[in-house]
């Protein structure tokens, strides 16, 4: 992920300089990021480590995406103790594919995310089946929907999810494209460690052995340029999903600029848009954007589906904070705008009693 960010940072670079004659640096580049790879060390979920004197550490399962964690530290000073857990991005009970994040106990302060304090996701059913009823919809007026969508977690989510129409046979006849090399990787990834899957993905697996639950046929991962490029002279209905998830940069900015012109496309939301992004102002319904120093009128349709968001909502959130109630004093709430962050802290306080806190950037707190 380092190195593919990297990689954008760079072709944005390029980009700038070409259309709008500035020259602007990375942040990294491809070497610093190969520069990091012997600074990592994979560390097993549960196992406790020693890090400095007096702070311990174990990782446990997040359920967000794969790999993701929570981290717990045990803190010792000057003969006090204090257990501190940090949610990171907190995933969702009902996730289709992976695990459900763990519901830990007995910490003193929790540091717990709200990007959706305050809303509630659909059930899973609901969300495939109005993906249905876009994808026929679109198909029917012969048009493409254009999906910003994360390389990790969430590019998986979606083609779960076509795949289990396609099973059904509830999938119009057309070309599901993944343009992103990224996301191709991260698939891969996926597809090797069923382990890390829930138990009802896995017994459907076990059950129908040639079961792939994140391939099907009509799926196409693209690698090169020129494979990306190719998608442009397709003719007619095509599902083309490509990162960046917030359309800052990447592939999606070429499709974008290519098929949001047609009234006849669409230009479907899947994933969280942060204030400032290209995606959120496309959502509130700006329709002159400008795409790598162009500008252009999107006339495509633009819509949104909450619910393939890897984040819990309130109700895992609530979840969350219920399981550690008994031994709370300090909760700061994080990671989500005003309205979602205050609106939990809110119901955070009047449940558990403790102090509840939404912090400001830069504020430092005691434990």
């Amino acid at each position: 992920m380092l190195a593919d960010s990297a990689h954008i940072q760079e072709k944005d670079a390029e980009m700038v300089l070409k259309y709008e004659g500035r020259r602007i640096e990375p942040i990294y580049t491809s070497e610093d990021a190969r520069e990091t790879e012997h600074h990592f060390k994979p560390v097993e979920y549960w196992r406790t480590l020693e890090i400095a004197h007096g702070v311990r550490i174990a990782f446990h399962e997040a359920g967000h995406m794969l790999g993701s964690s929570m981290v717990r530290l045990e803190l010792s000073e000057e003969g006090k103790k204090r257990t501190l857990l940090f949610s990171g991005d907190y995933g969702r009970d009902s996730s289709p594919i992976l695990r459900s994040p763990e519901h830990l106990e007995d910490a003193d302060a929790v540091i717990v995310e709200s990007t959706y304090g305050n809303r509630h996701h659909p059930r899973e059913q609901d969300l495939t089946r109005d993906l249905e009823s876009l994808v026929r919809r679109t198909y029917d007026r012969k048009g493409k929907i254009i999906v910003p969508a994360f390389a990790v977690g969430r590019t998986q989510h979606l083609t779960y999810a076509l795949n289990v129409l396609a099973e059904a046979g509830r999938l119009p006849d057309l070309p599901i494209f993944v343009d992103s090399p990224l996301a191709k990787n991260a698939t891969e990834i996926f597809r090797r460690h069923p382990e890390c899957y829930n138990p009802e993905t896995r017994r459907q697996m076990e059950r129908e052995k040639d079961r792939d639950v994140l391939m099907f046929r009509r799926l196409h991962f693209t690698n090169s340029a020129e494979e990306s490029k190719k998608i442009n002279e397709i003719e007619g209905p095509a599902v083309i999903i490509s990162a960046s998830g917030m359309c800052e940069s990447g592939r999606i900015l070429h499709h974008l600029f290519h098929h949001g012109q047609s009234e006849r496309n669409v230009v479907l939301f899947v994933g969280y848009q942060a204030q400032g992004t290209l995606g959120r102002r496309i959502l509130e319904g700006q329709r002159r954007i400008k795409v790598h120093g162009r500008e252009m009128d999107l006339r495509a349709e633009v819509l949104k589906m909450e619910g393939f968001s890897a984040h819990a909502d309130r109700t895992g959130l609530e979840s969350f904070i219920t399981a550690t109630r008994r031994t709370l004093r300090d909760v700061f709430v994080v990671h989500g705008e005003p309205e979602q962050s205050d609106a939990f802290a809110e119901w955070v306080k009047s449940q558990t009693g403790a102090k509840t806190t939404a912090p400001g950037l830069g504020m430092t707190i005691g434990l």
